[in-house]
C-alpha cells in the first residue's frame, strides 16, 4: 500500500521534538488518525506510538520524511 501525503507549505505553529527530528503537529495528528482507522492484524503499526517518538527518524514503519515533514507512507 502506498499513500502520498502532501507536505504543508504553511509554517507549523506547534511541533513535537523527538530524536533530534521535528515532527509537525499536523503530521503527527494525521499519522495517529490514520493508525486509528486501520485494522492492523499483523502489528505493522505497533511502533507508531502515541508520543510521536521516532516518526521521522526511522522509528515508525513506512514513514518517509523530508525536512522533518512526512511526504509518504509506504506500508508492507
Amino acid at each position: 500500500m502506498f499513500i502520498h501525503v502532501l507536505a504543508s507549505t504553511i509554517e507549523p505553529v506547534a511541533c513535537h521534538l523527538y530524536d533530534g527530528v521535528i515532527v509537525t503537529q499536523s503530521d503527527y495528528q494525521a499519522l495517529t488518525a490514520i493508525k486509528h482507522e486501520f485494522i492492523d492484524f499483523k502489528g505493522v503499526l505497533r511502533n507508531w506510538n502515541d508520543s510521536g517518538i521516532g516518526a521521522c527518524s526511522g522509528g515508525w514503519t513506512g514513514i518517509k520524511c523530508v525536512n522533518s515533514e512526512v511526504i509518504a507512507i509506504q506500508l508492507p
